[in-house]
């Protein structure tokens, strides 16, 4: 009886695709949202992360930035047409009547030609992580109650440039055959399964837009038609957008989660800065796993300070956050750097970290080299860490300036390893090691002191290592 009442579902959804499709080409348009209950649905969209525009028409070069504004702002949308509203790409709110559905472009406007499509659109989304938040009226009551939520991965370069393998997502609203509540399903414009949101195979009810259930099995979350999926692209900053992060709220968006998140590679072209009045008093920008942040040569990054709270700019494990030449980040108090785990900080010649008094950088195990320089200006800094070593390599050097005091913690162990690797303490500046804390110098490194003062708690160990 379950496996027949399950077919009878598949024959209704498989009619209703039909129907979908004979009211709206889908394969224009990004996803459509279908209600195929007897009673109204909700659905809110909106960004969990950073928000990355890009569109591309031949011959027109790709156009992709870290923006909310859609990236070629001459195409007409096909949303809400000459409204200032149509310009970000930040999701939406739509009410769905039974039996109807809406749609959701990507980024520049949808291209088929329905005289009453504005009364059909939610809204545009783009590059990066999306939340659907569904909420039903079936309530005896004319409030919306939660019902069920998924989140939509566009964080794949890749996946709107092959044709015919765009992501093209048909969501349903449905109920199962004596169910007390309405479930939601998903399938993919021109095959696959019809997959409900609880399935094993969807992690974290998480619908990746390179991985179509069904096309791309037996292996879950790779992608055959484009190797290297998900890819996260090369995108720039807009000028429009000088201070970090963007917040899509500002801009009308329902919601925005965790807008430090960047999850896609993004190279900083102009000088930035992040808040000095914080929306979230502790405000992460994180730079995701397997995404990189670069800074252009000669542009400077201020981490400024803010009225209360600060910022901490997060490098994840398998990020990279990257210094070209001559590029700078100042860390005012009491903003902060971490570096988990597994991460990169790469520092190109003449680049630099400086690190001002209140201030706080945390190694907890990433790797650091190039022939950039971190300093430590005048103050007390108390090196912030969850492991026991801190190392550096590859030419790199901590520079301690003229007042600066450094705090290394107990069981602790610098290791510089290099040629031209070196911690350079200056005049007057003193280093302060905990108990059984040390230096270590490896393959040509060095500790260069002129007039500086090491001090020991108990033990101090150093060792040199040719």
């Amino acid at each position: 009886m379950k496996n027949c009442l399950k077919y009878i579902l598949i024959i209704i959804i498989a009619f209703l695709v039909k129907k979908v499709n004979s009211q709206a080409p889908i394969e224009q348009a990004e996803i459509l949202i279908r209600n195929v209950t007897t009673h109204d649905i909700l659905i809110k969209v909106y960004p969990v992360g950073a928000v990355f525009s890009g569109f591309y028409t031949p011959p027109t070069p790709y156009n992709e930035k870290y923006s909310l504004k859609r990236s070629n702002p001459g195409q007409i949308p096909f949303w809400i047409p000459d409204d200032n509203d149509s310009i970000y790409i930040k999701g939406g709110t739509k009410i769905i009547e039974p039996n109807k559905y809406c749609v959701i472009d990507f980024d520049d406007g949808l291209y088929y030609s329905l005289s009453d499509s504005s009364e059909y659109v939610l809204g545009g989304i783009s590059y990066g992580l999306w939340k659907f938040d569904f909420f039903s009226s079936d309530n005896n009551s004319e409030d919306f109650i939660f019902l069920d939520e998924c989140f939509i991965d566009e964080r794949d370069i890749n996946h709107g440039r092959v044709s015919g393998f765009g992501v093209d997502l048909l969501l349903y609203l449905a109920r199962k055959p004596n169910a007390s509540k309405d479930s939601l399903f998903f399938s993919f414009y021109g095959g696959g399964d019809t997959v409900n949101i609880l399935d094993s195979r969807i992690i974290d009810k998480t619908i990746k837009a390179w991985h179509k259930v069904g096309i791309y099995s037996p292996t879950y979350g790779q992608d055959p038609i484009i190797p290297g999926s998900p890819n996260r692209g090369s995108f720039n900053s807009l000028s429009d957008f000088t201070t970090y992060p963007i917040y899509a709220t500002e801009y009308g968006a329902d919601s925005h989660l965790n807008p430090g998140d960047i999850d896609m590679n993004l190279k900083i072209d102009h000088d930035i800065y992040t808040r000095d009045t914080l929306i979230d008093t502790i405000t992460n920008i994180t730079i995701k796993k397997k995404a990189a942040l670069a800074i252009n040569s000669g542009k400077t990054f201020d981490m400024v300070t803010p009225t209360f709270g600060y910022n901490n700019l997060i490098v994840e494990d398998t990020a990279y956050l990257v210094l070209y030449n001559s590029a700078k980040i100042n860390v005012f108090s009491p903003n902060r750097i971490t570096l988990k785990n597994k991460s990169n900080l790469t520092l190109g010649g003449n680049s630099e970290i400086r690190i001002k008094n209140g201030a706080v950088f945390c190694s907890e195990g990433g790797k650091i080299n190039g022939p950039g320089k971190i300093i430590f200006e005048k103050g007390i800094h108390e090196f912030c860490s969850y492991i026991n070593d801190f190392a550096v390599r590859d030419s790199t050097k901590i520079v301690l300036e003229d007042s600066a005091v450094v705090i290394l913690p107990d069981n602790y162990t610098l290791r510089l390893r290099g040629n031209t690797t070196s911690l350079i303490m200056k005049p007057g500046s003193k280093m302060m090691f905990g108990e059984n804390s040390g230096i270590v110098c490896d393959s040509g490194a060095k500790v260069v002191a002129d007039s500086a003062e090491i001090r020991a708690e108990r033990e101090f160990k150093y060792s040199y290592k040719s």
